[in-house]
Parts: structure tokens; C-alpha cells; sequence
């Protein structure tokens, strides 16, 4: 880890201001004018987006890095949180125009091959800066972005696999290790590999049911900076 910075609450509702800001603060402080930044989705890049300063950093670039969810979320979705990001850095973007997951590995294959999703991935792959939330399974389910996806054999395939989390539309277990399964192939987003090569991945999370999720991407070095809250640090300190 390059850098944390932990604001001070217990309380996830009151976590869910101070931390965003934390994240935007280490944002800013790693700007530089030609920066090339990749965007998540979620509630807490909606947030981190909102306590951003109007910037102006015309050469820089931000890019999406996984594929839509659904119109029903358009605040909270990959497109809008992309969009919303350039408007307040003041420079272009590049939107992937695509969902999540698509109905067959082959489909997907062939929307990869798109000339305007390649480039877009490949642009993803060369990023300076991340900036991402983190999934959890819970109950069995990973959660918003693959509830349309995971029936009864995705959800007993994820336990059986070791499954914890998730990040940048990828499945990893405790270890932060890439977990494949029945979705990888159908799955549009940024390869893990080249994601983990990213020289700064600021890591946005303080709700402490996501706690396993996020101690499994800081032992496998998926993030290399974090912006949470008390409660959730020290729950991280005592898991390790």
C-alpha cells in the first residue's frame, strides 16, 4: 500500500460522506495533467465523484472500465460515473458501450472485437490511476451488478470456488486471486492482469460486511491505496 487515509466513524451513514471525500483528496493529490483514470461502479464512486472540486486537466483522459449494469441505475452505473468524472476534471472520456455480461461467451467475444469496445479496453489497459469499490458475496450472491446472472448453479459454483469478492467485474477468493467461472468469458471489462499492472488503484469502501472482500484485494496487492473509516480499518487490522 502506497497510502490510507481513514476518516473517523464508526457509523457507516456518517462514513458515507467523509470517506468519499477521502478518496477524492487522494485523487487530486495524484492527478497529473495528462493522467489516464479508469472508473468503477457503485454508490461509492457516485459519492467519491460528488466531493471532487471542479478541475481543469483538459489532457488527461478517463475511461470506463467494465460494462453497463442497467438504465434502472443510471446514477450509480459505469457510464454516467465516467461521464460525471470528466465533467469534473474537464477533459474527454471514453465510454464502453456494452453490458456487464452478455448472453454467451461467443457473443461477447465478438462485442470484444468491436472496433470502438477494443480500443476502449486497451485504453483501460494502459491506465495511470483506478478508482474502485469493491464487491462482496453475500448470502451466497455477489451482489447489484451480477444479480441477473447468478442462478442457483452460479451461487453453489462461487461457495465451491472459494469465491469472496469481486473487483473491476472480476471473482477472487481470499487470497485475491483470480477465481475463474461460468461468467469470465461473458463478462466485458478490463483484464485482471493488466488491472492489477495499474500504477494507482485507490480502493473506496466502509461498510464492514464488504470487510472480507477488501482484506482479500490488500493481500493480493489489488490496491495500492485505500480511502475507509475507522470501524472498517480496524476490522482489516484484526483480521490480520
Amino acid at each position: 500500500m502506497k497510502t490510507v487515509r481513514v476518516a473517523y466513524s464508526y457509523d457507516d451513514s456518517i462514513a458515507s460522506t467523509l470517506v468519499p471525500q477521502c478518496a477524492a483528496q487522494l485523487l487530486v493529490e495524484n492527478l497529473k495533467p495528462d493522467s489516464l483514470i479508469v472508473t468503477s461502479t457503485g454508490t461509492p464512486m457516485a459519492a467519491t465523484i460528488r466531493a471532487l472540486p471542479p478541475l481543469d486537466y483538459p489532457r488527461a483522459h478517463v475511461t470506463q472500465m467494465l460494462g453497463s449494469l442497467s438504465s434502472a441505475n443510471s446514477l450509480t452505473d459505469s457510464p454516467e460515473i465516467c461521464r460525471m468524472m470528466a465533467e469534473r476534471l474537464g477533459c474527454a472520456y471514453s465510454l464502453l458501450p456494452a453490458p456487464l455480461i452478455m448472453g454467451s461467451a461467443e457473443v461477447a467475444q465478438a462485442v470484444r472485437s468491436e472496433k470502438l469496445i477494443a480500443m476502449t479496453l486497451a485504453l483501460g489497459n494502459r491506465a495511470d490511476i483506478a478508482i474502485v469499490g469493491v464487491g462482496a458475496i453475500r448470502q451466497g450472491h455477489s451482489g447489484r451488478i451480477f444479480h441477473s446472472f447468478e442462478d442457483a448453479a452460479v451461487a453453489r459454483e462461487l461457495q465451491e470456488k472459494g469465491v469472496v469478492g469481486h473487483i473491476c467485474g472480476h471473482h477472487i477468493d481470499m487470497h485475491g486471486n483470480h477465481v475463474r467461472t461460468s461468467l469470465c468469458e461473458r463478462t466485458i471489462s478490463i483484464d485482471f492482469e493488466r488491472f492489477r499492472d495499474i500504477p494507482l488503484v485507490i480502493g473506496v469502501a466502509w461498510e464492514t460486511w464488504r470487510a472480507r472482500a477488501l482484506h482479500a484485494c490488500l493481500v493480493g496487492g489489488l490496491m495500492s491505496a485505500l480511502a475507509t473509516n475507522q470501524g472498517m480499518a480496524e476490522l482489516l487490522l484484526d483480521m490480520d
